[in-house]
């Protein structure tokens, strides 16, 4: 479980990130922290906007949001065939 004591965890650790066209994802593995941010288009370039931090000890105290975040998952990878397709 990841504590706030100390530097910041965006400082000190090297996130996993991917971006699209339309948002970023950047996980935090040891923080335990996936970030989420919208992207838009500015003058010089492509900008991050706005930005929600879910924290992995919260999804595990919920079980209904872990459930809710598979459902989501799932119906992406089944539509990822019929893009593909």
């Amino acid at each position: 479980m990841y504590k706030t004591k100390g530097q910041p965890y965006w400082e000190i650790e090297t996130p996993q990130e991917i971006q699209t066209d339309k948002f970023w994802l950047t996980y935090y593995p040891e923080a335990g922290r996936l970030q989420i941010a919208t992207l838009w288009q500015s003058q010089d370039g492509l900008q991050r906007g706005k930005t929600v931090t879910l924290a992995v000890e919260d999804l595990a105290a919920h079980p209904e949001a872990c459930t809710l975040f598979r459902t989501v998952l799932d119906k992406a990878e089944g539509q990822k065939e019929t893009v593909r397709g």
